[in-house]
């Protein structure tokens, strides 16, 4: 029962028995009858008239009140009986859910880790330290970072020098300083931050000797934000200058300064480096002149350090270069500055010429410990870079060290995560099922069952590359899914034929055979290769691989006792032999339909050697000499100028599937421009190019006439003329293997040449 129901029925019952307490009689009317008779006077029998109609109208009322007990008692039993089976109902959903809870408490493992913090950006100390004026930084470069929100920073720091080669050159000067720093960041993208300082300057020569200043203070503010690793911020700030002679501050010598700010912070980036660039412009306006006015005289350079004021206006160049590590962080500093408007000859004592060595230039470097993630030591030193103090212009020391120590107050709570790791029961092993059903076709021909290599399977409603029959007329490659496909099997000389094939759920594979019928409009032409041996010719010497290339592929084995004999459909083939040794002849044939070629094949044409002696001989000087000049070989490339054959004696290669020529492949088409150059009977040669299979066939073809027009490239630039070269490319159209396997598209990447022309 749902929790709405057991409220109404509560109320119901409320309500009820509220009834049941006004209907119930306060007083008890007695019905006895008198035992006593008395005489019926017109008044009596009146009263008793009247003292009947009022026991009639008790007794009435006294039934009415017993029925509306009645009806009271049956409406508390009803709803007694409706709460008690809500209850019961409650209390049965109650201990279903309870006994889900231990079951699934019983099925699931549950380790519980140790507590750690959330990264939640508190006291990021090594991210956002201090400087020396309290705003976030290095020693004395400002970052265009203000530090998360609502945290509070503060610091001390002590620096000081001692030397005889400052601003009075023999004396023994001695100088300290020691800075209190607070900051605060309100919002984000706002910072605030104070200084008070205190110095003392020791010169035997100044009048004073001992100058002590306290209560100088500084306050400013910052604005700042960074895109990704990048930030940028403004700063503006005031210095208060205490009066020399006690009191309060002197406000006339106030000054200002403004920054422009610029961080590179690479440890923001999604692949983190330790580095950060910090460039901070200042202009400062001074005036803090104002603190040496009293003096009848120029102020001298040990007055105006001694009081740290200053006359000109000034540009200052601060840069900065931080290496942020987990608990130590190196950084350097640059700093050069330009002051305005000088005025030469208002020089106090000892000050020197103006020049260049006068300006405040000086560098810093100093090494920050991160002891605990909320404190920050700081040590390091400066080195000035001049020497010429100049009345008016800030003196730079030749040296200072300083020391500090600075802590980040972060007020927001910390957040803390524990882990509690729910371990599932490990899931029942299945067995993995086959990514899809392997389609092993074969296509025969329809007449002699004979197998059909080279022939084209296309998927007309799959989004899948064509495939090719290997030698067995087999295509094997993809793993389909459920479901029907329309198949579209050609081969050259054949009528193409469109088939459907289902693969249902679970099938491992789906075999079929198909049978194309040839073309009736094409003739097969018959051709036949055999081996000549000569007399000390061993047959067992003379076994090669022969493979025929074309509209129909053939390979098998050629020797002296079996000669390659096959009616082939017309068109233009390759005729490829290979030796045991890697060596190979090549030759281009023309089959016409019906029509008939016979060659014969001698070890020497192989071998790329000149016929023996003893051929020769038998045909006759004239003839032989006539032989040597129309065929031939040099140290690249074979040649039958009367067959019109022309062939490289290695493969020209490429750099895996681009256009550009390897070292080997340069060197052999250098021999072939050799060649070419020298051989002046041959007009012209086509170059036929042919790549492996990539699922594009107009992109193959591109990438094989970009691999002929490099060729070409190359023998022009050797010397050949352009004219005498021509580029047909096949693509992946002529594949003598399965593009499948490695050693495959080796074989189907390949270049052959043939004249096309040749003047004898």
């Amino acid at each position: 029962m749902k929790l709405y129901q057991i409220l109404v029925l509560s109320c119901s019952l409320f309500y009820m028995s509220g009834v049941d307490a006004q209907t119930t009689p306060k007083d008890t009317v007695s019905d006895q009858t008198p035992n006593k008779t008395q005489s019926k006077s017109p008044a009596q029998d009146k009263q008793k008239s009247q003292a009947q109609d009022k026991q009639k109208s008790q007794t009435q009322d006294k039934q009415k009140s017993q029925a509306q007990d009645g009806k009271a008692k049956v409406a508390k039993q009803a709803i007694g009986s409706n709460a008690k089976q809500a209850i019961g109902s409650n209390a049965k959903q109650a201990a279903q859910n309870k006994d889900q809870k231990a079951a699934e408490k019983q099925a699931n493992k549950v380790t519980i880790g140790q507590e750690r913090r959330l990264p939640n950006d508190r006291v990021p100390v090594r991210q956002r330290a201090m400087s020396r004026d309290g705003s976030t930084g290095l020693h004395e470069v400002k970052s265009a970072d203000v530090g998360p929100q609502g945290t509070l920073r503060f610091g001390i720091q002590v620096s000081g020098f001692s030397s005889e080669e400052f601003l009075t050159l023999g004396t023994k000067e001695r100088f300290s300083r020691g800075d209190f720093s607070l900051s605060y960041t309100p919002i984000s993208f706002l910072e605030v931050y104070a200084n008070t300082r205190s110095l003392s300057y020791t010169n035997p020569l100044g009048a004073p000797s001992y100058v002590q200043g306290q209560g100088d203070l500084k306050l400013g503010a910052k604005v700042g934000r960074f895109w990704g690793s990048l930030g940028a911020g403004l700063s503006l700030a005031t210095q208060l200058f205490s009066d020399p002679e006690g009191g309060a501050w002197e406000t006339e010598a106030t000054s200002f300064e403004i920054n422009a700010l610029f961080t590179a912070d690479l440890t923001k980036r999604e692949s983190a480096i330790p580095f950060r660039f910090l460039l901070d412009v200042q202009f400062t306006k001074e005036n803090s002149e104002a603190l040496t006015d009293s003096l009848a005289q120029e102020p001298s350079l040990i007055q105006e350090w001694g009081y740290q004021s200053g006359r000109y206006d000034r540009l200052m160049l601060n840069f900065g270069i931080e290496v942020p590590t987990e608990y130590i962080s190196p950084f350097i500093e640059y700093h050069i500055g330009t002051p305005f408007l000088v005025e030469m000859p208002r020089m106090g004592q000892y000050s020197r010429i103006f020049a260049f060595e006068s300006v405040p230039h000086f560098m810093a470097g100093g090494l920050r410990v991160f002891p605990r993630a909320d404190l920050a030591i700081e040590l390091g030193g400066t080195l000035g870079l001049s020497d010429a103090p100049f009345t008016g212009v800030p003196a730079t020391p030749p040296w200072t060290i300083w020391g500090g120590v600075s802590y980040t107050l972060d007020p927001r709570p910390e957040i803390v995560e524990r882990e509690i790791k729910i371990e599932a029961p490990p899931p029942p092993k299945v067995e993995p099922k086959p990514l899809g059903a392997l389609l092993p076709l074969v296509v025969v021909d329809a007449v002699d069952q004979k197998v059909i290599e080279g022939a084209t399977l296309t998927f007309k409603d799959a989004d899948l590359s064509p495939q090719y029959s290997d030698t067995n007329g087999r295509f094997v490659g993809y793993r389909l899914a459920p479901k029907k496909y329309i198949i579209e099997v050609s081969a050259d000389g054949y009528l193409s034929k469109k088939v459907r094939l289902g693969i249902k759920k679970d099938q491992a594979e789906r075999k079929a055979r198909l049978k194309l019928k040839r073309d009736p409009q094409q003739k097969l032409a018959h051709f036949t290769v055999s081996l000549k041996l000569n007399a000390k010719e061993e047959v067992n010497q003379a076994r090669f691989e022969l493979s025929f290339i074309g509209p129909e592929a053939h390979k098998t084995t050629l020797s002296a006792s079996t000669p390659f004999d096959k009616n082939l459909l017309p068109g233009d083939y390759v005729l490829l032999i290979n030796d045991a040794e890697g060596r190979s002849y090549h030759e281009l044939i023309t089959l016409g339909s019906g029509g008939e070629g016979v060659r014969e094949i001698t070890l020497d044409m192989i071998k790329g050697r000149e016929e023996s002696a003893s051929a020769s001989a038998s045909k006759g000087k004239a003839k032989s000499s006539n032989s040597q000049a129309l065929k031939g070989s040099t140290k690249w490339v074979k040649y039958n100028l009367k067959r019109k054959y022309l062939a490289t004696k290695r493969s020209i290669t490429f750099n895996g599937e681009s256009s550009k020529l390897t070292k080997s492949g340069k060197r052999i088409v250098t021999g072939l421009a050799k060649f070419l150059d020298s051989e002046t009977r041959i007009q012209k040669i086509v170059l036929m190019i042919h790549t492996h299979s990539r699922g594009d066939l107009k992109a193959d073809k591109r990438l094989g006439y970009q691999r002929g027009r490099t060729i070409k490239k190359l023998l022009v630039s050797k010397g050949v003329d352009a004219s005498r070269v021509s580029i047909f490319s096949y693509g992946s159209e002529k594949s003598l293997d399965s593009n499948l396997t490695r050693r495959g598209r080796q074989r189907n990447q390949r270049v052959f040449m043939r004249i096309k022309s040749v003047d004898l």
